[in-house]
């Protein structure tokens, strides 16, 4: 599908921004998400280094974590081309990914609005964050790691938490792109043994391939149970409270305005878990914390 561009770019790097389709569950080595790298760049001048899964702005070679297309191979060691990209149509996050949210109405200078749709997936332990399609996400204290740098693969246990980044597959798809067994309001499937939780509303993800309540209708159902039975605790409440005042008034007592012992009735809270999260549309790279340097890499 054609997508409306924002923005104006070199037509060599333009045709390499959108990786082709992705319309079948893609299967990444075990060792993307089990081995980490670390590796050091410049952000504004200033010497960076950051903790990785597989890929993570060009540098390693971890290339085969992440559906490719048609990309050289030369093209994907730059940093250039790892800035802004999709895959559309793209319609199912990797094996051990899930959707981490919605793209924004002009995310990275696309027009994602109308009838077209896009999301961001994650590997099924991290979160996105900041911009763009970066994942990330928090190793505690005393986790064992296994990490690669300079070649030497070591298995360590950490003495204090660190962050670990990923490099996102945002997927762009139109309503006509959709397998016709899934509803034309869905967001792409995510993979069996992943939980979807980027979006809800007319763009929840659909996951239960065998039928039974959609997720409004569970919603819907938990919601209204608990407010029907507010309803009529209020009612009932309000009957007594009626009664009591007319008793009083009976007895010419003096109506206290302020009746003890009764507790306030509690506000019902609602909490929408899967609340989208809406992706920017800026493509800056934030500044990462570091102490340690590796091989240094300008960023183009």
């Amino acid at each position: 599908m054609a997508m409306a561009m924002a923005f104006s770019a070199s037509p060599n790097i333009t045709s390499y921004f959108n990786r082709g389709p992705l319309t079948t569950t893609f299967t990444p080595p075990t060792t993307c998400l089990q081995t980490l790298s670390i590796n050091s760049f410049y952000v504004g001048g200033t010497p960076t280094t950051a903790t990785f899964y597989g890929n993570w702005f060009g540098f390693e070679a971890g290339y085969s974590c992440l559906p490719t297309g048609t990309m050289p191979g030369t093209l994907l060691a730059s940093p250039t081309y790892w800035g802004t990209y999709w895959y559309s149509p793209g319609l199912y996050c990797p094996t051990g990914w899930t959707t981490a949210g919605e793209l924004g109405s002009s995310w990275n200078g696309l027009h994602v609005t109308g009838s077209t749709s896009g999301a961001i997936c994650c590997p099924s332990s991290m979160s996105f964050y900041a911009t763009g399609h970066q994942c990330r996400e928090v190793l505690s204290e005393k986790d064992t790691i296994t990490i690669e740098t300079s070649g030497v693969v070591v298995t360590s246990t950490l003495a204090t938490p660190i962050t670990v980044y990923a490099d996102g597959i945002p997927l762009i798809w139109e309503k006509s792109d959709l397998p016709k067994t899934t509803s034309a309001s869905t967001t792409p499937l995510s993979t069996q043994t992943s939980t979807a939780t980027g979006a809800t509303g007319s763009n929840s993800p659909n996951n239960n391939r065998s039928g039974g309540l959609s997720e409004g209708a569970k919603i819907g159902i938990g919601i209204g149970i608990p407010m029907a039975a507010i309803a009529i605790g209020v009612a009932i409440f309000s009957y007594f409270l009626k009664r009591h005042k007319t008793a009083k008034e009976e007895r010419h007592a003096e109506i206290c305005d302020s009746p003890r012992g009764r507790g306030a009735l509690s506000e019902l809270a609602t909490k929408e878990n899967s609340e989208p999260f809406e992706l920017g549309s800026r493509g800056d790279r934030s500044e990462l914390p570091s102490n340690t340097l590796t091989h240094v890499h300008e960023l183009a």
